[in-house]
């Protein structure tokens, strides 16, 4: 039996295939039908596509060859009105694996819920993974507009510790053991639910909170810090902070202050900086990073490849480690440009003295390759996913002994 017919139960239940090849056509809807798709609909063309979407009801799942000769697959996407936003997309085409990752990337932008790019002739395995992904999600963000924020309720949460933090371990790659974690937030709305970080902090930015925050989150590290070297447990912990937050020249000291009367090493901290961010005062940025890297403190460049940063920035901040995208080392097993940047990542890295951390591995295969490009520390579902920060000693304890990381134990730290 297959994982899509293990999943019948959840089978989306109204399906479109554009493509201008009968053939692929009737193939695809033969197979979803077979596997209990209730209805399929076909199109030829882009014209023939938007007539379906427009006679009928919302669709579930949309199958698009990009190809086709009059107007082709990404015209049509670029049209689909927001109430497809919650639609899953499957790009299909005999084009370059290299394009079909382009267009993919343009599906993502224009907020739509991409589930998979797949090259023809098209196989069982495909079906199997596509229909996995629509039941896995997750879907866009737009799919949540219930949740009513407002300044005074984000400031409450904040202050009542509704807001709470997670933490996701670091493993080093030479010795398996466990050497930090990385900060997250978290904040479930009574009555609505999970509140996504990436609808409640740019809420938080945009209405003069964003400082609140993030004192709130270094606090809340800081004194988990101070716990865990009072239990023997020595680490690091990252903490993403805003190009703004480099902005308050305030900050190096609240740090200390903090740090001291907690009895914990500044050095035990790690500042995560987007590479997309952009600082706006330069100088003032400056002041502070080098203020937090006389105290200790490491400033990390995150989601490294991804944003606009240059070598002359890395030489301009005291950055002390590069953050790899995980985009880039999730996909690395079957995208060779994607390991390609890796590899040169880690060599940049290693030639300016800079630690490289991995991000996003999640299976012993993508292990198994970022240790053969010498990174430092890598992090993902592989080793454990985010958990409350209290759980974090417990699991430490049970995971301290693993010496070999992918290779003593399955789930190893």
């Amino acid at each position: 039996m297959t994982t899509a017919q293990n999943l019948e139960s959840r089978l989306p239940q109204r399906v479109l295939v554009v493509d201008d090849d009968p053939f692929t056509c009737d193939v695809v809807k033969r197979r979803l039908e077979r596997l209990g798709v209730s209805t399929v609909l076909t199109a030829g063309s882009v014209e023939e596509a938007r007539t379906c979407l427009s006679d009928s009801a919302r669709m579930d799942l949309i199958f698009c060859d990009l190809g086709m000769p009059d107007e082709d697959g990404v015209t049509l996407l670029r049209g689909l009105s927001p109430e497809h936003a919650e639609c899953g997309i499957v790009l299909i085409s005999a084009i370059s694996d290299k394009l079909l990752r382009v267009v993919g990337n343009l599906v993502s932008a224009h907020g739509l819920w991409l589930l998979g790019t797949l090259s023809k002739p098209l196989t069982t395995h495909d079906f199997d993974q596509v229909l996995v992904a629509w039941n896995q999600g997750p879907r866009p963000s737009i799919d949540r507009p219930q949740a009513q924020l407002s300044v005074d309720r984000l400031s409450a949460a904040i202050r009542d510790g509704e807001i709470q933090v997670h933490v996701q371990p670091q493993c080093a790659l030479d010795t398996g053991q466990l050497v930090g974690v990385e900060a997250l937030s978290r904040w479930t709305l009574p009555g609505y639910g999970p509140v996504f970080p990436d609808l409640f902090i740019p809420f938080a930015t945009t209405h003069g909170l964003l400082n609140e925050l993030t004192e709130h989150v270094i606090t809340e590290v800081i004194n988990a810090l101070s716990t865990w070297n009072e239990h023997g447990l020595t680490l690091t912990a990252s903490i993403n902070i805003a190009a703004s937050t480099l902005h308050r020249v305030d900050l190096p000291e609240f740090v200390i202050d903090l740090c001291t009367s907690r009895g914990v090493n500044p050095n035990q901290l790690v500042f995560e900086l987007t590479e997309s961010d952009v600082i706006n005062d330069l100088t003032r940025a400056l002041d502070v990073a080098s203020r937090l890297y006389l105290a200790g403190v490491t400033l990390s460049l995150d989601d490294y490849g991804t944003g606009q940063a240059t070598l002359s920035q890395l030489r301009q901040f005291p950055f002390g480690e590069i953050k790899l995208d995980r985009s880039f080392v999730a996909s690395m097993r079957e995208d060779t440009e994607a390991r390609t940047i890796v590899e040169s990542s880690c060599r940049l890295a290693r030639s300016l003295e800079l630690r490289c951390v991995a991000e996003g591995v999640e299976d012993a295969l993508t292990l198994q390759m970022v240790r053969q490009l010498d990174c430092d520390l890598v992090q993902g579902y592989l080793i454990a996913k985010p958990m409350p920060i209290g759980q974090l000693l417990d699991w430490s304890q049970q995971h301290k002994s693993i010496a070999a990381l992918g290779v003593s134990h399955p789930s190893a730290c």
